[in-house]
């Protein structure tokens, strides 16, 4: 069994932050990697 969930989505928030346009959230434990892929927003089903 597989805790990995390919079915999830993480948005950007459009106000900038740290002189970048837009900026992910995420929590996470310690330990913990996350790996994320752009993808274009108008191909999420």
């Amino acid at each position: 069994m597989s805790r990995i969930d390919n079915s999830q989505h993480f948005i950007t928030f459009p106000e900038g932050y740290a002189g970048r346009r837009n900026h992910l959230c995420v929590y996470i434990p310690c330990r913990t990697a996350i790996v994320l892929e752009k993808i274009d927003y108008l191909a999420i089903p």
